[in-house]
Formats: C-alpha cells, structure tokens, sequence
C-alpha cells in the first residue's frame, strides 16, 4: 500500500524489487499513457460527419479516484494470476511469501467503517 503505516518498508521493497517489474509485464497494455485519445479527439471535427459524432459518449478512468474502492480479495487474485504466467521462475514458497507480505500490508493500511 505504500503509505506511511507499519508496512511502509516492506511496501517499498516489494514494490521496488518485484512488485513493479511484474506489474509492467502483467499489465504493460492497460498501463500505457499516450496522447493517442487527445490527438483522437482534436481530429473528430474533420474526420466524423454530424450524425457520427452525435453517437460519440467519450469517457475516461480517474484509476487514482478508484483507489479506496480497491478489493484486496480481487487485488490478491490478480497478483497470483500475474505471478502464475509471467514468473514461472518463481518458486511456490516464494510466491506465497509475496502474498503473505501483501496480504499484510493490505490489512495494515485498509480501514473498515460499518453504520
């Protein structure tokens, strides 16, 4: 989770030294930031004619907005898939240290409010 909790130094270093390196693997194409979409958008005007760009329902993701909604069931499973197909390397006792870690810093930095 990386904040600044009891975590906090297991966090960075699973962050810098695994965790990091696999998300770019695991998610390479949903992490991709271009101006594609902008240059996209800019060129509508030429390219679409009136009707076309009326059925047009632009949107975008604010994934930092998204963050407190994450679910850490859903977040470990991700990690275990990403884990399975791209280090294979990895040994299973190692990626069950991996998780534990992660597991940990989850139930250290997440709060449960009920009301």
């Amino acid at each position: 989770a990386l904040q600044e909790g009891v975590t906090r130094r297991s966090d960075v270093y699973l962050a810098d030294t695994f965790l990091r390196s696999l998300e770019r693997e695991f998610c390479g194409d949903l992490l991709i930031d271009s101006g594609d979409a902008l240059n996209w958008l800019d060129g509508i005007n030429s390219s679409f004619d009136h009707n076309t760009k009326r059925r047009l329902r632009s949107f975008a993701f604010d994934y930092k907005a998204l963050y407190d909604s994450l679910k850490p069931d859903l977040a470990m499973e991700a990690l275990t898939v990403a884990m399975t197909e791209c280090r294979t390397e990895w040994s299973e006792e190692f990626k069950q240290w991996i998780l534990a870690l992660v597991d940990l810093s989850f139930r250290a930095s997440i709060g449960q409010f009920e009301g």
